[in-house]
């Protein structure tokens, strides 16, 4: 299950102080780095995944690729909820990875999974930032620099993401931790919530470039 608050950042300035901060609240920062990811993202000609809300991708990092499903989001208050499946390539073509998640009920019926096909690329340069709250849950925030990779065209944004990696103290207590921090950046650095997801905004960017 994904937990997160997602936020459109204004410009490259406000991203990097974000990603500079020494504390998100009360939240105290525990480590931070540097990521390089390359995401291709794949959809049916018809785009029904985009059309779902939900998103099929192939991140590479450090050489591995890994397959990611994400499922429609639902929202509770300042954040987003929604199921994520991940797995690790070795190897395997992502469209027969699909069939089986549909088989076994965890793939949006519908969908033919025999047309999916790569539609689009993604670059991002992540400052991962690892957060803990008061209450002992690890959140981790994530100022992303992105950019848009299509057939013909390019496009990019900055986004901030806010996730819940861990909640030893119960799921709703960390929910209500991480509602606080996404609020405490929105108020702060004046951030719009991203009702999008990047590879929405990203086929959006694309058409409009």
């Amino acid at each position: 299950m994904e937990v997160e608050a997602k936020f459109m950042v204004p410009s490259a300035v406000v991203l990097e102080e974000l990603a500079a901060l020494s504390a998100v609240g009360e939240c105290r920062v525990l480590s931070r780095r540097e990521v390089d990811q390359e995401d291709a993202y794949w959809d049916t000609p018809a785009g029904s995944l985009a059309t779902l809300g939900a998103s099929l991708r192939v991140r590479t990092l450090d050489g591995r690729a890994t397959f990611t499903a994400k499922l429609p989001r639902q929202q509770s208050d300042g954040a987003w909820v929604r199921q994520e499946i991940e797995a690790p390539a070795e190897g395997r073509e992502l469209p027969a990875w699909v069939e089986s998640l549909r088989q076994a009920g965890s793939f949006p019926e519908g969908v033919r999974t025999e047309t999916l096909r790569p539609v689009l690329r993604v670059r991002n340069r992540r400052t991962q930032v690892d957060l803990a709250t008061p209450g002992g849950a690890r959140l981790e925030m994530a100022a992303d620099r992105a950019e848009f990779l299509g057939v013909s065209r390019t496009g990019g944004d900055w986004e901030l993401e806010l996730e819940l990696a861990e909640a030893p103290g119960g799921a709703a207590a960390a929910l209500v931790e991480l509602e606080q921090a996404a609020a405490w950046l929105r108020d702060r650095f004046g951030l719009i919530p991203s009702r999008k997801s990047k590879y929405q905004r990203a086929l959006a960017a694309l058409e409009t470039e």
